[in-house]
């Protein structure tokens, strides 16, 4: 009896150490629970904060240099649409790098109060992301480099007709540079522009036959007015340096390129104006290696891999001439 009445009492000695250190053992684990959900709570807050600021400065540099007030307005706009308040967003300024009110940055903060951290003291923690955006002035579209590695091909892709972008379709073939460009690829269209003393595509304002579809300056480059997207062009292909080795090398090895689509045309100035709607990939089909008349198919350029691995757009060169309009791209720097 004495050994049982022992064995009880060591028992229940061991019963009153367990359960306190089972109840300090839940208040832990309940702790390290409060603090899993609190702390997924601010990593999601963190990327919704940073989706907020990136958002408002994409919106709000697309209206530098000249307009900070529509800037800024646009900013907030957009940072709110991505699921924050206006007054989240803390600052939306604007700065200089190379020329003025050139950058803008975006400030927002959110503050996540804890849930079940709270139990261990803890209130909460502001949540803070910044984002910067800025204009660069585009000098030009650059024709390819010796190697092919990039550089826009300097080559019109009519778009002009009844059909309008139905021109430029998937699987449309479409012809480039030629003597016969206009002919080829430009069509009447509507019965208002019938004995224009042009063609009769509202579209095409040029007479004879100065386009051969090649866009070319004395440098080799070309100029966008930004604000209708223009590009200018001196017309014929009597200088200027004109791809043909690159042609060839990608039609050689089944390489697509990349080029702009215009929808308009026209030589009533000094120089010939060609609006820019798009830009098309393109596999060439067909090729004359001797006078660099071409023809190719319009591709899938979201499937086809040739088109991710072929000559894309890059801007550079020298400034635009003396009169000629500024124009700006932008880009994410921060």
């Amino acid at each position: 009896m004495g050994t049982q009445l022992r064995g009880r009492m060591r028992a229940e000695g061991e019963r009153g150490v367990t359960l306190p250190l089972l109840a300090f053992l839940m208040v832990a684990l309940c702790g390290m629970v409060a603090m899993a959900v609190d702390v997924g709570r601010l990593a999601l807050t963190r990327r919704q904060v940073q989706n907020a600021a990136d958002a408002g400065a994409l919106a709000g540099v697309a209206w530098l240099p000249g307009d900070k007030a529509t800037a800024q307005t646009k900013a907030v706009d957009w940072a709110t649409r991505n699921g924050i308040s206006a007054a989240e967003v803390q600052s939306v300024v604007f700065t200089k790098t190379e020329q003025n009110d050139d950058t803008i940055t975006v400030n927002v903060r959110r503050n996540v109060p804890y849930s079940f951290a709270k139990v261990l003291g803890l209130s909460g923690k502001d949540i803070t992301a910044a984002a910067s955006a800025r204009v660069f002035t585009v000098q030009g579209a650059q024709t390819p480099e010796p190697d092919g590695s990039g550089g826009i091909f300097p080559y019109a892709v009519w778009a002009g007709n009844a059909a309008g972008a139905a021109d430029v379709a998937e699987g449309k073939t479409v012809v480039f540079r030629t003597n016969d460009y206009a002919a080829q690829n430009v069509k009447p269209i509507l019965p208002q522009c019938k004995n224009s003393g042009k063609k009769d595509n509202c579209n095409w304002k040029i007479n004879g036959n100065d386009f051969k579809g090649f866009f070319h300056w004395k440098n080799g480059y070309t100029y966008v007015d930004m604000d209708v997207q223009e590009v200018v062009s001196q017309g014929g292909n009597a200088f200027g340096n004109e791809p043909l080795d690159e042609l060839t090398t990608a039609y050689n090895n089944d390489r697509a390129i990349w080029l702009p689509v215009i929808n308009y045309a026209d030589d009533s100035g000094k120089h010939l104006y060609f609006r820019i709607v798009s830009f098309v990939c393109i596999d060439i089909t067909s090729l004359d290696k001797g006078k660099g008349d071409f023809a190719g198919t319009v591709l899938d350029s979201d499937s086809d891999q040739r088109c991710k691995k072929s000559t894309g757009i890059r801007t550079g060169g020298d400034n635009p001439p003396a009169g000629f309009p500024v124009v700006y791209t932008f880009a994410m720097i921060k």
